[in-house]
């Protein structure tokens, strides 16, 4: 993209890196790369097509590395685009001036000699480079002797620029007269680099990759109206350039997260970031926090008003709300198209919003909200099939849910259809029984000690008729067993992590509410140290019945009698 392959295009909506995404899956559909790995964005050539490609190329890529003393360096004239060592940058450096039409520059690797006069001879090096190849529009360092070099302003072309982000005390001022750059990348982020201020006047920047910490301390952000992503933008009310309104035009964002809403305390202020106009968002992250004035919950919730996202949005993910009530676009059908959904620290909130309408979410996390005390017919909403989508449903430290409507769900024809975890701790005040999907046959239970906040842990692939139910409290699942809600139940594969969860699920069966309903049923253990409770099983299960358990031993497989 930094070399012009990829144009944006007539299509506004259709980005560079859209087009590159596409080119990528393309070729990926052909084999043409191996070893793949996308979420690292690692490509490799097949050996016999990198061949063809060097020979088609015909010298205008050009790798220099692993130069001998005293041999001769020749760069062919149609080189464009150059590989170097970082240890042979200062025997390359003269040659490499001569070249004045090269396009792209990678400069890889370490210094093996970190002397001060190592040091100083490669940035001298690097220095001379960069005052003569004023052509380069990429352009990638591993590693600085010292400062970036003031030369680095006289790169009117650059495109793409990549550098250490930990070795940066200061840039040089000739960096903000870059006016073309569009991807500026850091790695090895560290939180005492600083962006410089004059940033701003970078209005063609796409992707600044860099601590959050220092994107956050930029004023006047609003300029870089081509951002894709914006991973940090914190609210100030003191500092000028820090005001809601930055966001306004910045309508080529894809992801956004912004802190310090509690200084957005009225529907015209929110509505200043213009977000229901950002048709290309997918990520949202809305962050509310004690710090200054304490704001008030109506004016939390009218502020958050005027936040209303475009109706396109994916993720939307709300921390730190301190309205009593969830916003009106919230309550509505309007997020049609919202796939995950994260609410915490919401303490105020006294209801949660008619979720069940939302035809295609898939995740739902709801953590740590002091004021709910309910879940069921407002949060089912008025579709028959509420949740139609969802896979993964978690419930954390909800300290005053005493009640989930199970009738509200039973007045529906289909809730939770595709429901496959279901996580419920640390709510104390909850008392069973809890919603299960009606269809259930196999129920994966993990057992774990409350306190600590806890997450959802990938399982096996699991059928439409699955459920792995992570739960602290055994009661939630006594009364669903005892009422009769499991009937189809014929599977269930428990595991837990401590003796006390063992022993309160021995006096389970010793009760018999975990054996009634699971008759010709077969039923999974995988724990340490269980032979009381496999003896006690295998003199009560129901006749046909097979047990699997695992201890420290190994594994046994016993069917009673």
């Amino acid at each position: 993209m930094a070399l012009g392959f990829f144009a944006q295009g007539d299509d506004w909506n259709n980005r560079m890196e859209d087009v590159g995404e596409e080119s990528i899956e393309e070729l990926s559909c052909r084999s043409f790369f191996v070893n793949a790995k996308r979420r690292q964005n690692k490509f490799e050539l097949h050996p016999i097509l990198h061949e063809f490609a060097e020979s088609v190329s015909d010298g205008e890529y050009f790798r220099l590395e692993g130069i001998k003393s005293g041999e001769p360096i020749r760069i062919p004239n149609k080189a464009r685009h150059v590989y170097v060592a970082a240890d042979d940058l200062v025997t390359v450096a003269e040659t490499l001036c001569e070249r004045k039409e090269i396009r792209s520059l990678v400069v890889v690797g370490g210094l093996s000699c970190t002397s001060e006069d190592n040091r100083s001879r490669y940035n001298k090096s690097l220095k001379e480079v960069l005052e003569s190849l004023k052509s380069l529009r990429l352009l990638v360092l591993s590693v600085l002797g010292g400062s970036l070099p003031e030369a680095i302003g006289e790169l009117k072309h650059l495109r793409y620029l990549e550098l250490p982000g930990n070795a940066i005390p200061e840039w040089p001022k000739s960096f903000c007269k870059l006016y073309h750059l569009q991807w500026l990348i850091l790695r090895m982020h560290s939180t005492r680099v600083s962006l410089p201020e004059d940033m701003n006047k970078l209005s063609n920047l796409r992707c600044v990759d860099a601590d959050s910490e220092a994107i956050a301390a930029l004023p006047w952000i609003g300029n870089l109206i081509y951002l894709q992503e914006l991973r940090e933008y914190r609210i100030q009310r003191e500092n000028r350039g820090f005001d809601v309104g930055q966001l306004k035009y910045m309508d080529q964002l894809r992801r956004l997260c912004i802190r310090g809403l509690q200084h957005v305390e009225s529907k015209k202020m929110g509505e200043e970031a213009m977000l229901e106009d950002k048709e290309h968002l997918r990520w949202l992250e809305l962050c509310w926090s004690n710090e200054g004035k304490p704001i008030t919950p109506a004016a939390c919730k009218d502020g958050m008003e005027g936040l209303r996202p475009h109706p396109d949005l994916r993720e939307l993910k709300i921390n730190g709300y301190k309205g009593e009530r969830a916003p009106r676009w919230m309550e509505s059908r309007y997020l049609l198209g919202i796939e995950r959904l994260e609410m915490w620290s919401c303490h105020q909130l006294t209801s949660l919003p008619p979720l069940g309408e939302l035809p295609f979410l898939r995740v739902l996390h709801l953590r740590r909200m002091d004021s709910v005390e309910e879940v069921g017919a407002v949060f089912y909403g008025s579709a028959d099939a509420p949740f139609p989508s969802l896979e993964e449903l978690l419930f954390d430290t909800l300290n005053q849910w005493k009640k989930w409507d199970v009738r509200a769900k039973q007045r529906r024809e289909v809730s939770f259809p595709r429901l496959r975890k279901l996580g419920i701790g640390n709510c104390r005040s909850l008392t069973g029984p809890i919603a299960l999907p009606s269809s259930l046959e196999e129920l994966r239970v993990r057992l774990f000690a409350g306190g600590d906040s806890f997450g959802l842990v990938e399982e096996e692939t699991s059928t439409s008729t699955t459920l792995v139910l992570h739960i602290d409290k055994l009661a939630l699942l006594q009364s669903c067993l005892r009422e009769g809600h499991l009937a189809s139940l014929r599977f269930v594969d428990w595991r837990f992590a401590t003796a006390l969860t063992s022993k309160h699920l021995l006096e389970g069966w010793r009760s018999g509410w975990i054996i009634s309903p699971l008759s010709n049923n077969c039923v999974s253990l995988k724990h340490t140290a269980c032979n009381a409770f496999l003896i006690h099983w295998w003199t009560t299960a129901p006749e046909g019945c097979t047990i699997q358990a695992k201890n420290g031993d190994g594994a046994l497989q016993l069917r009673t009698p």
